[in-house]
Order: structure tokens, then sequence, then C-alpha cells
């Protein structure tokens, strides 16, 4: 599965980050030309961990904020994934007042599936965890920080009960993240080369 276009509107850290209302990014360019990774980068607080968090098919970020749109505004993301050969569309809405919505749109067609017709949270949770496979349990396992709620902060009961439906993919886990340790220390070492050179 990957990301082809992201859309997020009416986030607050994207306003107090960048003093723009809206951010759009078609990955698609970089994918077509064979690229594997994409760079996002900008000073402290210009947004760039609010865009990322937003690349998910949810309407929560997984955190303690009651809100991530600017109050009394309405908001969007709309986020496009590829798996297979099958496009999938999010289409999250907040309201001004607060209420979300959530649409989920198959292989370009313009009606939202039918199980998400009526734009109802529960019924569009079904829907990506049947078409993308994840639930929300995947951002609390994924993340970790101050701000976020991740199966750490479970107690010991449902923690372990947490960890056990990963079980038998820890294995497989531990070793795709020492096969990206290494690309990451690779292209740590690369990037050094790049500043040297660029430096002379």
């Amino acid at each position: 599965m990957r990301i082809k276009s992201a859309y997020i509107e009416g986030y607050l850290g994207l306003l107090e980050g960048t003093g723009r209302n809206e951010l759009e990014i078609n990955f698609e360019p970089a994918h077509e030309a064979g690229f594997k990774r994409v760079l996002l980068f900008g000073r402290n607080g210009s947004g760039k961990s609010t865009f990322i968090n937003a690349l998910t098919p949810f309407p929560s970020q997984g955190d303690d904020r009651s809100s991530i749109i600017v109050p009394g505004r309405a908001g969007r993301k709309v986020i496009t994934f590829q798996r297979g050969d099958r496009e999938i569309k999010c289409d999250i809405r907040w309201s001004a007042k607060g209420k979300v919505s959530c649409f989920m749109f198959l292989d370009g067609d313009d009606q939202p599936l039918p199980l998400t017709a009526k734009g109802n949270i529960g019924e569009y949770l079904k829907a990506v965890e049947q078409e993308l496979g994840v639930s929300p349990d995947f951002l609390k396992m994924g993340r970790v920080g101050t701000r976020v709620n991740s199966f750490l902060d479970l107690g010991p009961g449902p923690r372990k009960n947490f960890i056990g439906q990963f079980l038998p993919e820890l294995e497989e886990w531990a070793a795709m993240h020492k096969n990206v340790a290494k690309r990451v220390s690779a292209m740590k070492s690369q990037l050094q080369g790049l500043q040297v050179e660029l430096e002379r």
C-alpha cells in the first residue's frame, strides 16, 4: 500500500506553522520517477508533523488533542491510497461545529462506498479495515510521543492483550526494522558525503 496524494484543510498545526489554511501534495510524480522516499523538511513548528500525522485513513490523530481543526472552522483531509490495483480515497470532513463525517471512494468513483454513504465513523472504520487492512490500533503501535496515546499508556493487562494481537507478526516486523535501520544508516552516510561535497 502506498499514498498517492494528500490534501488537508483547516488544520490548526498547518495554520500556525505556515499561515496557510490548506496543503496538497501529489506523490505520484516521485513514484513515477522511481523514487522510494519523499523528503519533507522545514523549520521547527512549520507543520511537518501535522502533515505527516494526517497521512492515515483515520479521523483521529491518535493523540490527546480534543480537536486538530482550527476552532470554529470547517476542516477536511483527503488521502488517496493505492493498494494493489485498487485506488482508495479516504475523505474526512469536520464541520465548523466539530461534527465529523467520513467517506470512502473506490477506483475514482464519485459515489462513496455504500457502507460509508452516511458518513458514519463506525461504518467508515469497518470499511478502512476491510479495504486497507488497518485499524485504529495501528496508531497505538506506530506512534510514540508526548501527546500521543500509544500502547505504552495501557495498563499491564490491556497492554499484554494488545501486544498479543501482534505476536505472530513481531518476528517479521523485527527483521524489517533491522533492514530499515541498516538502510537509514547507509542513507545518513550518503547525506554526510553529499554535505561534504556541497561545502567544497
